[in-house]
């Protein structure tokens, strides 16, 4: 890097470049941006400011920044692109772009990087050049890099003064390096989820159920941060175009200097729009994670729910064959039943079993007592459908 840009603090609240043609560049960091009469005849000013609060807009207050620039701020809108035009040949161009930083971990809020631009630029009254102005709020720490390779490019500096749409390129570039590392890091994150849930997938062993867990929040966490980076795009995408189209309404003479600024942001948007097919691709996944991992869970319920009606059969085997004996030896363990010793003819004594004569009255109290319960089991069942039917809106006409 330059070493006039090595004097940018990145941690300064602002950071101020200034470069008039044929001269050599001027970079400093200050707190304010008063007190910076002596660089307004510099014809190209690039000024990196920090977030849009009200002390940002207090400063920046001298360079006429259009109100509906700070109301789409308050609005915290996604995507936002407006021109203003004045009589004196002056141009304001501002551009909004937000954009998530996904988190790992599900139990951290992520953070968010809302970058703003607003380029204005006017007739120079000494030369057949434009005087550009770039304020950058809270660009992505690439932006020193972009402005880097535009000092070094050959002639880039003046082209940016013919077409100040060279710089927009610039932020374009800067935020597309901060998109595309969000975008891969989210497919990390799929990717992770994949090899967790396709393990997971693999038929275990009963003893090895414990070891099964699926994460269904940290599932869907990473959807959502795949979903806001994939918004994110978009928006930036729908502001590209509007630059493009305002690119095309103030060609002139179709010179070099417009058709390489053209082709710049048109190969912008042609990235952009690669990450966007990244990130559809890896929402794709995601959602095809999600539907294995519910599978899985379904599977393994499905599982517990088999070994568990073993064990109900087991009990009911058991019960089948206990209930009988039970009932059996009630039956014979009751008052209807006894015995007794009868004297035979040759002096011998036999024991024998009797039924007593009120043998009917356990049939008379048994048989209505089961059909009364057999009756009240049956308006039970019948009244519950009822409810739940009711419940669900439905006629009980209609209940079979």
């Amino acid at each position: 890097m330059d070493p006039c840009l090595n004097q940018m603090d990145i941690g300064a609240p602002f950071s101020l470049f200034f470069w008039r043609k044929g001269g050599e560049p001027t970079c400093f960091s200050v707190d304010s941006l008063m007190g910076l009469e002596k660089h307004e005849n510099c014809d190209l000013s690039i000024i990196i400011a920090p977030p849009t609060d009200r002390s940002s807009r207090d400063s920046c207050r001298q360079y006429d920044i259009p109100d509906e620039f700070w109301l789409g701020i308050e609005d915290r809108v996604t995507h936002d692109f407006g021109v203003r035009r004045f009589s004196d040949g002056t141009c304001i161009t501002w551009i909004h772009f937000l954009c998530l930083i996904p988190a790992e971990d599900v139990g951290i809020e992520p953070e968010w990087l809302r970058s703003s631009l607003v380029l204005k630029w006017k007739p120079s009254l000494i030369g057949d050049h434009k005087v550009v102005t770039l304020i950058l709020f809270q660009p992505p720490s690439y932006l020193h890099y972009t402005i880097n390779q535009l000092y070094h490019a050959k002639g880039t500096w003046e082209d940016a003064l013919l077409d100040p749409y060279h710089l927009v390129d610039a932020a374009f570039e800067a935020w597309y390096q901060n998109t595309n590392e969000q975008a891969w890091k989210v497919l990390g994150m799929a990717r992770d989820e994949e090899i967790i849930t396709f393990q997971q997938s693999k038929l275990a062993a009963p003893s090895e159920l414990d070891l099964i867990e699926i994460n269904y929040n940290r599932i869907h966490h990473r959807a959502k941060n795949a979903l806001h980076v994939m918004e994110a795009v978009d928006a930036v995408l729908l502001s590209l175009e509007c630059v493009l189209n305002e690119h095309v309404d103030m060609q002139r003479d179709a010179g070099l200097v417009w058709k390489t600024a053209h082709d710049k942001l048109r190969h912008r948007r042609e990235k952009f729009r690669s990450t966007k097919l990244q990130l559809s691709s890896t929402n794709q996944r995601l959602k095809n994670v999600i539907n294995l991992a519910f599978n899985i869970g379904t599977w393994r319920d499905s599982r517990v729910m088999r070994e568990d009606s073993y064990v109900m059969k087991t009990l009911t085997m058991v019960a089948l064959i206990f209930v009988p004996i039970g009932t059996i030896a009630a039956i014979f363990g009751s008052q209807f039943f006894g015995t007794g010793e009868i004297d035979l003819p040759d002096g011998s004594v036999q024991r024998s079993t009797y039924v007593t004569p009120q043998f009917w009255i356990f049939w008379v109290i048994t048989i209505p007592a089961t059909f009364i319960l057999l009756v009240g089991w049956m308006l039970w069942v019948k009244k519950i459908d009822f409810l739940v039917w009711r419940s669900k809106g439905k006629s009980p006409e209609n209940m079979v």
